[in-house]
């Protein structure tokens, strides 16, 4: 913010056009033929210029957001996060089972990274810009106009800065919140199928310890019968 504090002044010409007066005769205290002439003076002065400091607050902001924006994004590279995570896929899971589907689980990662939102920072700045606008206008010539001009663009850039701060917490908040919930969706994606060929096969047990017990009644109940014509 300190750059954008120290406004440059501009320097300025004026022209100014002088008379003077000769005689084509002059005698003693007789003069005649009077003539006069004219000729240009240019004189130098500094100024503020009101366009320039309102440029320079709207700026200030986009400069500020786009860094706030580039620094989320410069956090998190998605085509690095892509590679990690099917790198953990293949890592965790049996990747020569004829369930496994490549193809699959590279479109559900594609799918989730991809929702990641990055922070888009907008702050209206023209009422700020308006106000500056409306109290001064064109060249500031004058001291002390020129102070209060330099008060009053401070006064807004600070204020800017308060709000580009709230925008950042904010914003590092709801992103924190957006990753966590891409990361539990994904997780629970990823595990649907594992979760699913897991229930296929308990049940496909619990139906085996169906048929067991049902075996083990039909075993008892012909061992019963068995030793009533005594052939146990």
């Amino acid at each position: 913010m300190r750059e954008h504090k120290n406004v440059r002044e501009r320097t300025g010409e004026e022209q100014h056009e002088e008379y003077y007066t000769t005689y084509k005769y002059e005698f003693l205290i007789f003069k005649l033929g009077k003539e006069t002439h004219s000729y240009t003076t240019t004189t130098t002065y500094t100024y503020l210029c009101v366009s320039d400091i309102t440029d320079s607050l709207r700026n200030y902001v986009m400069e500020c957001a786009g860094k706030i924006e580039n620094a989320f994004e410069s956090t998190i590279s998605q085509k690095e996060m892509k590679r990690r995570l099917l790198s953990t896929v293949k890592q965790n899971f049996d990747t020569g089972s004829e369930n496994y589907d490549a193809s699959l689980f590279i479109l559900i990662v594609e799918r989730f990274v991809n929702k990641i939102e990055f922070p888009i920072i907008k702050i209206e700045t023209e009422e700020a810009v308006s106000n500056i606008a409306s109290s001064f206008s064109g060249e500031i010539r004058n001291s002390s106009d020129k102070d209060s001009l330099r008060r009053a663009y401070s006064s807004a850039l600070e204020k800017f800065y308060n709000i580009l701060i709230k925008e950042l917490e904010k914003n590092i908040i709801s992103f924190k919140k957006g990753l966590e919930e891409i990361q539990e969706s994904i997780q629970t994606e990823l595990l649907k199928d594992v979760n699913s060929e897991f229930n296929e096969i308990s049940a496909k047990f619990e139906n085996k310890e169906r048929e067991i017990e049902k075996y083990k009644s039909y075993i008892s109940a012909l061992e019963n019968e068995l030793k009533i014509i005594n052939v146990y």
